[in-house]
């Protein structure tokens, strides 16, 4: 009788098969830190804000709103204006923004 190799066994243990260990891999990094979007975050909320007539956040501003997803970084940019808008008004940004940040990612990476 042949003997489980050394690697076979650990695998095994694991719970792990060879389909597993072949089977695609998809990474999703959810806060940055393989790669670094706070670029595209902050041109998205600038272009935002820009069509709603409002300043740009400036970028070492804005590098620190990030965290809690779109729609916070928009709230914590308009509250940093000073100024307080209605909830719709954050969904319109929000989804707005959304959009803007699919496009940037699509388009491939910055050079």
């Amino acid at each position: 009788m042949n003997s489980p190799s050394p690697s076979n066994l650990l695998q095994s243990r694991a719970g792990i098969n060879d389909l597993a260990m072949s089977s695609p891999v998809i990474v999703f990094d959810l806060d940055g830190t393989l790669i670094d979007t706070a670029p595209d975050l902050v041109a998205a909320l600038n272009v935002v804000f820009a069509r709603e007539g409002l300043p740009p956040v400036p970028y070492a501003v804005a590098r620190n709103l990030i965290g809690g997803g779109a729609r916070t970084m928009i709230m914590r940019g308009i509250e940093a204006e000073g100024r307080v808008i209605a909830p719709s008004e954050i969904d319109r940004f929000t989804a707005a923004c959304h959009g803007i940040f699919a496009a940037a990612v699509l388009a491939g990476p910055r050079r």
